[in-house]
């Protein structure tokens, strides 16, 4: 692009130049020519103007005596034949005193303002006039006009050949102006050009000189300055450039050390979930069937202990789960519809089963406007409530435990949305002004001494923060020592069409009065597990009685021996007929010649996992034109997209250990519900 710039420069140049050496040249011999034209034209003329003059008194003085005599013969033949002998003769006549011509010779075709005229007429004829006199009286004119042809052909050549020699001296002058530019200044601009275009291309190590000591070697000197500091400059900016690359490399080095780190933990966290919910489903489960058995009061309170022990570190271990899940941003919640105050009630009522009543009140408060069927993640909307409820349990020793809902009015809320206000206020211990910030910090507590009274890992408010923002709202604490706390949090829910207040009272109603009924030990119709797996029962007084129907068999894929016992035992105790594999392909071999009604798939077993069954299965069914057999996956594994991992590979539900025979059996009920249906629909 330079050296383009420094061509056309000098192109521009040349050319302005030898423009310039070549018009002036013209224009001084032009005007030099031309003035010279001026001065010959001016001599010329008065010359033929003498001549004429001349030519005219001579005339008249030979025609005085013929004209005394008015022998106009004689004139006449005078005029044409003597006056004629004027080579420059273009017209001559005699005129009388009365203006009438007598004697004319010359071009006749002239016009009448050219043959009267006097002096110079028209650029191209001289014309004078002599009277013819006799004795002091003037008889006529003589009028003489000589052509101006010749000496106007002779200055035109003459201005030709200026000219000529004008171009001619214009040319040479260029010619030699150029080849001195050439050598004073094209080649030295050219020399320069091809140096700064190797200045852009990145050499800076060659000097920029011309050798001269004029305002174009200053323009180098300056050019090599500049070349110097551009190298300085791009030395400095190589080593930042090498620096950079270094740390980039470094930080390249570490951010993958980092992601390695973060998928190692990910997959410690997923084995040590796995190898500790194993032995721990277990003890839980063994602990929960104990307690079911004949004991003495020490040994149940010893069973019920080893229960609570394993339910509570079920609890640490799902929130050291959930908090990593939520930090590394892999939570997703699940809305559905659901009753916000049905939550609030189940929550309240199960952690204030431990108080005692005559000490601490526990009270569930419901604004008008909060809507009774909305849109969330009850799942989380529990957890969150749990979290909080829990902790005012725990710190209340006496008082009250209030839980409130409210419809908050805030504007900028989506129409199809409501902001509920939640708020949870105890007369516990309550918190220190300056410890308010901690409590919504991950692993911190107010009390982090050795000799604390409470205990707790620390998660779980900063568990209910990050859920509480995931569902679009804000959490907070005001509390006053030795006065109490108000937690409080907001969630965005969307709405539905079951919105109506009248439902939501007719629900209330409804519930009271089943509670009040089941307070009395009254009859009461249900959905039993008994009755959905076909369990015999004692047919009613005045019924006919049918005969009973084959128990439900279920496929169990479990290749822990504590779990297969565990979970045998509970779905037998359910009614259910249970058949034991021990891995993947034992469970294909046993649903080939069962077909059960439902299969329990453990997701980690030796020789085929539990994802490859299930796929084995369902290429099965569909080669054989069978209905799709319930898949629920009970698994160890409780890390993020487990559960979507089992669903993607044919799973229908998904169960994480460790589980509690409640839980197992509302799964078991649910899917045997699902496939009696199927069946007598088909």
């Amino acid at each position: 692009m330079l050296t383009a710039l420094t061509n056309s420069f000098r192109r521009r140049l040349g050319l302005k130049l030898a423009l310039v050496a070549t018009i002036v040249p013209v224009l001084m011999l032009l005007a030099f020519g031309r003035a010279k034209t001026a001065s010959d034209r001016s001599e010329f003329h008065a010359a033929y103007l003498d001549r004429a003059a001349t030519t005219a008194r001579i005339t008249a003085s030979a025609l005085r005596e013929p004209a005394a005599l008015s022998d106009w013969t004689v004139i006449e033949d005078f005029v044409t034949t003597t006056v004629l002998t004027e080579r420059a003769l273009a017209f001559a006549y005699v005129e009388r005193t009365d203006r009438k011509r007598i004697a004319s010779t010359g071009n006749e075709r002239l016009s009448e303002a050219v043959l009267a005229g006097d002096g110079i007429v028209d650029r191209r004829f001289a014309v004078q006039r002599a009277p013819i006199e006799v004795e002091g009286s003037t008889l006529g004119w003589v009028v003489i006009g000589l052509s101006l042809a010749a000496p106007e052909a002779a200055l035109a050549r003459r201005a030709t050949a200026i000219l000529v020699s004008a171009g001619g001296v214009g040319l040479l002058t260029a010619l030699v102006l150029l080849l001195a530019l050439r050598q004073q200044v094209m080649r030295p601009l050219k020399l320069l050009g091809a140096q700064v275009a190797a200045l852009g291309q990145g050499d800076y190590e060659r000097p920029v000189e011309l050798g001269r000591i004029d305002e174009l070697g200053g323009l180098a000197e300056a050019l090599d300055r500049m070349r110097c500091e551009l190298r300085k400059s791009w030395h400095e900016l190589k080593d930042r450039h090498a620096e950079q690359l270094r740390l980039l490399d470094q930080l390249s080095a570490a951010l993958q050390e980092a992601r390695a780190a973060d998928i190692a933990k990910g997959r410690f966290l997923a084995t040590v979930s796995h190898e500790v919910r194993t032995p721990l489903n277990g003890i839980v489960g063994m602990a929960g069937l104990l307690e079911l058995s004949k004991l003495d009061e020490e040994q149940r309170t010893f069973v019920q202990t080893l229960v609570h022990s394993g339910e509570g570190l079920r609890r640490i271990i799902d929130d050291v789960l959930d908090f990593s899940k939520l930090d590394s941003h892999e939570f997703a919640l699940q809305p559905v519809e659901a009753d916000v105050v049905d939550c609030a009630r189940s929550v309240l009522e199960a952690a204030a089963a431990g108080l005692d009543p005559q000490r601490v009140c526990a009270t569930l408060v419901t604004g008008d406007a909060v809507p009774t069927s909305v849109l969330c993640d009850p799942l989380r909307l529990r957890q969150v409530l749990g979290k909080i409820v829990g902790n005012a349990v725990k710190y209340t020793e006496r008082g009250s435990i209030v839980v409130r809902i409210d419809a908050a009015k805030t504007p900028g809320v989506h129409e199809r949305e409501t902001l509920l206000r939640f708020e949870i206020k105890d007369s516990g211990i309550g918190i220190a002004h300056a410890d308010l910030e901690r409590v919504f910090r991950p692993f911190s507590q107010v009390d982090d001494s050795d000799s604390r009274r409470y205990g707790g890992t620390g998660l779980g408010l900063a568990i209910s923060k990050k859920l509480v923002e995931l569902m679009g709202g804000e959490i907070g604490v005001e509390s006053v020592p030795g006065v109490g706390s108000t937690f409080w949090f907001t969630v965005h829910v969307g709405q539905t069409d079951a919105t109506l207040r009248q439902r939501a009272a007719r629900e209330l109603d409804r519930r009271s009065a089943e509670l009040q009924v089941a307070a009395c030990n009254a009859p009461r119709r249900s959905t039993s597990v008994a009755a959905l797996m076909s369990i015999d029962v004692e047919p009613a007084a005045g019924s006919a009685a049918e005969p009973p129907a084959a128990p439900c068999s279920v496929l169990l894929a479990e290749d822990n021996p504590v779990n297969q016992t565990l979970a045998k035992r509970l779905l037998e105790r359910f009614g259910l007929r249970v058949r034991i594999a021990n891995d993947g392909i034992e469970a294909i071999e046993q649903w080939t010649h069962e077909r059960p009604d439902l299969v329990l798939m453990d997701c980690q077993m030796p020789r085929l996992d539990g994802f490859g069954a299930t796929e084995r299965i369902r290429a099965l069914e569909a080669a054989q034109g069978l209905g799709a057999t319930p898949v629920i996956a009970v698994t160890a594994n409780a890390m993020p997209g487990d559960r979507e991992r089992c669903l993607a590979h044919g799973m229908d539900d998904y169960l994480a250990k460790p589980y509690n025979p409640a839980q197992l059996r509302e799964i078991v009920e649910r899917w045997i519900a699902v496939r009696r249906d199927v069946r007598a629909n088909a």
